[in-house]
C-alpha cells in the first residue's frame, strides 16, 4: 500500500476496519504522515462520536456509519462520471472516423475538381427516365445527376471524366441525337 491508497481509504473507513486492516497498519508503522492522519482522524471520529452522543438520540456509532457510506456512494458516482466520459469520448471518436472523416473526404474530392459538371440535352428520354438510366453508372464519392422540370429537356450530372463519358455513350446508344426520330418500342402482345 501506498500513501495516495493508504489516504484513500481512511477518507471512508470506519474505526473498526481502521484496526482490521492489516496492510493498513503495516504502512502506517512505517509511514509517518499517514500516521499522523490516521491519528487526526481517529481522533476527529471519537470526537464527533462524542458530540452527538450528547446532541442526539441516534446511536454516533450509526450516524458516523452512514457518513462512511455516503462518501462511499460519492466515490463510486465519480467512478461512474468518468467511465461515462470515457464512453462519451469513444462515441465522438467513433463518430468522426464513421462519418466526419468520410464526409470531408467527399467534399475535399468535390472541391479539388475531380468532378465534372455537364448538362446534356434529351432528345426522345424525359429527364426521369434519364435518370433511371445512368444512376447505376454514377458510383463515385460526390457523383449525382439532377432533373430538370418539363417542359425542359435536359439532365444535368455531377461525374468523373470516366463515369461522365459513359454517361454520355448511354444517352447517345439510347436517347439519341436531335435527327433521330422517337418512336415507342414495339412490345409483344400475348
Amino acid at each position: 500500500m501506498n500513501c495516495a491508497e493508504c489516504l484513500d481509504f481512511i477518507a471512508t473507513a470506519d474505526l473498526d476496519e481502521l484496526a482490521e486492516n492489516s496492510t493498513l497498519r503495516l504502512h502506517v508503522d512505517r509511514c509517518r504522515v499517514c500516521a499522523s492522519a490516521v491519528q487526526h482522524v481517529v481522533v476527529a471520529e471519537q470526537q464527533l462520536e462524542r458530540a452527538l452522543s450528547q446532541r442526539s438520540d441516534v446511536a454516533a456509532r450509526h450516524t458516523a456509519h452512514q457518513a462512511v457510506q455516503v462518501a462511499r456512494r460519492r466515490r463510486v458516482s465519480r467512478l461512474i462520471m468518468v467511465a461515462l466520459a470515457s464512453v462519451m469520448a469513444v462515441t465522438a471518436w467513433v463518430a468522426w472516423i464513421r462519418v466526419l472523416l468520410p464526409a470531408a473526404r467527399i467534399t475535399r474530392a468535390i472541391a479539388r475538381g475531380s468532378a465534372i459538371t455537364e448538362t446534356l440535352p434529351l432528345y426522345c428520354l424525359s429527364s426521369p427516365q434519364a435518370g433511371d438510366l445512368v444512376s447505376p453508372y454514377l458510383r463515385s464519392n460526390g457523383s449525382m445527376y439532377y432533373l430538370a422540370k418539363p417542359p425542359l429537356r435536359v439532365i444535368t450530372v455531377r461525374a468523373t471524366r470516366e463515369e461522365l463519358s459513359a454517361v454520355r455513350s448511354l444517352l447517345a446508344r439510347y436517347d439519341g441525337d436531335e435527327r433521330r426520330v422517337c418512336t415507342a418500342p414495339v412490345t409483344a402482345t400475348p
